[in-house]
């Protein structure tokens, strides 16, 4: 599959209560890109979004969701802050290709903030 260079931003169609997407992820090691969202939508400076994170993982999103509900992890730690785990919801993309998913979570990161004007709220680093 080729991607554009600079592909627009964009999010998943499907959205789970973080709960529930932990339940439907259970046993399946998925690799991917995960969203993180609430209710409230946070002011950027170009514009207003719901999603306070963008995550990866190259093997589990599950286990990732779960050192993040278990505050392992700065952005754990910002993500529960922000609310409580009934108001999250999660939207997850699969990527099935390993070597992909770094460079994935990039370019969405990088069109985040093209199109807010800033990286998602719990999003702490740079991009490299």
């Amino acid at each position: 599959m080729t991607r554009k260079k600079n592909p627009e931003y964009y999010e998943p169609r499907d959205w789970y209560p973080y709960l529930k997407a932990m339940e439907l992820l259970e046993g399946k090691g998925f690799g991917g890109i995960y969203w993180i969202r609430f209710g409230k939508a946070i002011p950027y400076p170009k514009g207003k979004s719901r999603v306070i994170y963008i995550g990866k993982s190259e093997v589990n999103i599950r286990r990732r969701l779960k050192e993040h509900l278990q505050k392992r992890d700065e952005p754990g730690k910002c993500i529960m802050q922000q609310a409580s785990v009934e108001e999250l919801e999660v939207g997850v993309e699969v990527v099935l290709e390993r070597s992909l998913v770094h460079q994935r979570e990039q370019e969405l990161l990088g069109a985040f903030q093209k199109k807010f004007g800033k990286l998602p709220e719990c999003n702490s680093f740079r991009l490299r």
